[in-house]
């Protein structure tokens, strides 16, 4: 690399290391990823206005820094999905949880009715009909 296109990769550089710093704060919310991809297109856009070369060198710094801002992306969607994914199980799994807890409530109160122990006036209705059908073949 010669001196001369050194300032025009230094903001690069600088993007890189901020988003490198930043993404250790991650953790702490997505506030600090939408910072860190604001800076680097801020400093983008100040790299495109003060730069006094065009073609190629632009051309380049872009594709360097979009390539760089995709990559810090693609980490983050990557720990995200495995979050979201783990998520998504949770959620789908609950109303299976949920059917199963009711099914045990109702079973646990039909063997406690059936026991005598909870009686109530209706409880004896099913009973019959259950009974009631194999009789009827």
């Amino acid at each position: 690399m010669s001196s001369s296109l050194a300032p025009d990769y230094a903001p690069v550089e600088l993007i890189g290391d901020y988003i490198r710093r930043t993404q250790k704060e991650w953790h702490t919310g997505a506030d600090a990823f939408v910072a860190a991809v604001h800076e680097a297109a801020l400093t983008l856009a100040l790299s495109a206005l003060r730069s006094k070369c065009a073609g190629w060198r632009d051309t380049k710094l872009h594709t360097e820094l979009i390539a760089l801002v995709y990559s810090v992306v693609d980490e983050e969607v990557k720990r995200k999905n495995k979050r979201r994914m783990a998520l998504l199980l949770q959620l789908k799994n609950a109303p299976l949880h949920s059917k199963l807890a009711k099914t045990r409530t109702s079973s646990v109160a039909t063997s406690t009715r059936n026991d005598g122990l909870n009686e109530q006036p209706n409880s004896s209705t099913p009973k019959r009909r259950k009974l009631e059908r194999p009789c009827l073949r």
